[in-house]
């Protein structure tokens, strides 16, 4: 057989083990991210995870989604990791990460959820000029959306404190 022919085949199997390589490299870490996920799990029932553990299982995330951002899995990463960023106190990477999603996955079923949690999140900071061009935003595009509601209710209820929400839910139902 001449070298012609050889090469060809060498390169269509260099091609199929970078594809094979890729494919594990992705469940590897599909499988860190449950096993993390796992971890906490256990420990939030217990209530002894820690900010750094929790800030692991933000890199397995955000390394998922960087090195694989096409995979359908991405977007709930991103919705997975703001809601434990959020747990955790850290609003900052919060709103980064349903930013991310609100930015990359227009099309997916994250999206609308993105956008309420980012209206919630500058709520809980008191920024709320921001939530409530988000929640109203959420309202807008989603009317029908079985949190609609919840987001109409948050507006009415921007710059309150805890006592006079309360004021007002028991004058109104009374």
């Amino acid at each position: 057989m001449s070298k012609k022919v050889y090469i060809p085949v060498i390169v269509s199997i260099m091609l199929m083990l970078a594809a094979c390589s890729t494919k594990s490299e992705q469940e590897v870490l599909k499988t860190s991210i449950t096993e993390k996920e796992k971890e906490i799990g256990d420990k939030l029932s217990k209530r002894t995870i820690n900010r750094e553990e929790a800030k692991e299982l933000l890199d397995c995330y955000e390394e998922f989604v960087n090195q694989f951002p096409d995979d359908t899995t991405s977007a709930g990463y991103l919705m997975k990791a703001g809601q434990q960023a959020m747990s955790h106190n850290m609003m900052g990477k919060a709103i980064k990460y349903f930013s991310k999603v609100e930015q990359n996955y227009k099309q997916t079923s994250h999206y609308p959820m993105a956008i309420f949690m980012k209206a919630f999140v500058y709520d809980m900071v008191g920024d709320t000029k921001k939530a409530r061009n988000y929640y109203e935003r959420f309202i807008s595009e989603y009317p029908n959306h079985k949190l609609a509601n919840d987001a109409r209710i948050s507006i009415g209820n921007l710059g309150k404190s805890l006592d006079e929400i309360v004021k007002d839910f028991e004058t109104k139902k009374e």
